[in-house]
């Protein structure tokens, strides 16, 4: 997932993170509508019979 964040004026060490407020990722998902899914390779492209993504399937068209 692509993050972005306001950087911080503390200089002691460039190789910190330098995070001036950070944002877990479920809370980021609800301000931003963004929705994700979580598909396992294996399954999904082995035999094309993940449940969880045929159900999606089924539930979006």
């Amino acid at each position: 997932m692509v993050r972005c964040w306001y950087m911080d004026d503390v200089q002691d060490n460039p190789q910190d993170d330098h995070r001036l407020k950070d944002i877990d990722v479920p809370t980021l998902c609800d301000r931003t509508g963004v929705q994700v899914w979580h598909f396992e390779p294996e399954k999904t492209f082995a035999n094309n019979e993940c449940p969880s993504l045929t159900k999606l399937k089924q539930d979006r068209g």
